[in-house]
């Protein structure tokens, strides 16, 4: 999928090092899952389908989150060193209630 994000270089660059921090930070958590999981005697092929309900649960958060930051209901700041980060008690009123059901937590 192509987005034409104009003329500006660095925006372009941004989306990038955005979607990218997403991606390895994705990776690092399932790896870290699995880790956990198997201090515990999990087999990672045991944690796998549950994972990939949970990633799943995330990917159907993403639409709805995106519009609540872009609203201005969800307010982004800016650390002293450059971080952003979520404004405080805010980010549990953009997450919507969801149903979790008994088989994604066995």
């Amino acid at each position: 999928m192509a987005e034409n994000l104009g003329a500006d270089p660095g925006r372009a660059a941004s989306f990038d090092v955005a979607l990218l921090n997403l991606f390895w930070s994705s990776i690092t958590g399932l790896m870290h899952s699995f880790a956990l999981a198997a201090r515990h005697q999990v087999p990672a092929t045991a944690l796998a389908p549950h994972a990939r309900q949970m990633a799943q649960l995330v990917a159907d958060l993403l639409p709805g989150l995106a519009t609540t930051i872009d609203t201005g209901n969800l307010a982004l700041r800016e650390h002293p060193e450059g971080r952003s980060s979520f404004q405080g008690g805010r980010f549990r009123n953009a997450v919507p209630a969801v149903s979790v059901g008994h088989d994604l937590l066995l």
